[in-house]
């Protein structure tokens, strides 16, 4: 199985990596959310970037995850914007009628 991994580069920066799948999304919200936890509570930051351009593969789960991270921003009042997101999560998103939510967000694909 290959990994995924959401790390914390510095302030409000994250990269999401790998093969964002049903094997790989669990783990990523029990083990590796908690620096993003901590940044969406940092009350002097307005947003939180965060570059998808090393996911090399991804399902549904993939969009689940990106969902729950706006969802959990959101209760923060944080924006999420999305940079480099992938062609092939897009497709998904848009067939889960959820692609505005990171078409809006999005700076380049």
């Amino acid at each position: 199985m290959s990994e995924a991994k959401f790390t914390h580069l510095q302030d409000n920066e994250f990269k999401l990596l790998g093969h964002l799948t049903y094997l790989t999304v669990a783990n990523l919200l029990k083990k590796e959310t908690q620096s993003f936890n901590n940044c969406i509570k940092n009350k002097s930051l307005k947003n939180i970037v965060i570059n998808l351009k090393e996911v090399q593969n991804t399902d549904s789960s993939g969009i689940a995850f990106i969902v729950e991270l706006i969802r959990l921003a959101h209760i923060y009042e944080k924006e999420i914007i999305f940079h480099h997101v992938p062609e092939q999560m897009l497709a998904i998103a848009k067939l889960s009628s959820v692609d505005e939510l990171l078409i809006n967000k999005k700076e380049s694909i």
